[in-house]
């Protein structure tokens, strides 16, 4: 019996996806078999993401979205359900500068 990747079936989610680090990421994932959404500010460096994934045969979206907004946050996700299905992985790269401390401490305003 052949083993599936661990990632195939899987939808996730990449912040800061336009390059660097994010779009690494996204590209791995999508070796895996993961349906991946990338999301940044900027909408042409997520184009470029996207056609590096579908170049291969890979099944991937861009959603230009400023994640400090929580209006954005809810659109990439619906955007994200709509085109490739549940989310499974989230991938938080975005490269915002936020406060310090626990996560469930503080505020989501505060990031």
């Amino acid at each position: 019996m052949a083993r599936s990747r661990p990632s195939t079936g899987q939808v996730a989610i990449v912040t800061g996806g336009g390059r660097g680090i994010g779009r690494a990421i996204a590209l791995a994932l999508a070796g895996l078999g993961a349906a991946v959404t990338v999301t940044a500010c900027s909408g042409e460096q997520l184009a470029e993401t996207v056609a590096l994934i579908t170049a291969v045969g890979g099944r991937a979206i861009a959603v230009a979205a400023d994640v400090t907004d929580p209006c954005a946050v809810k659109r990439v996700v619906a955007e994200t359900e709509q085109a490739l299905g549940q989310v499974d992985l989230l991938v938080n790269n975005a490269g915002a500068a936020g406060p310090i401390g626990p996560l469930w401490e503080i505020a989501p305003e505060e990031w």
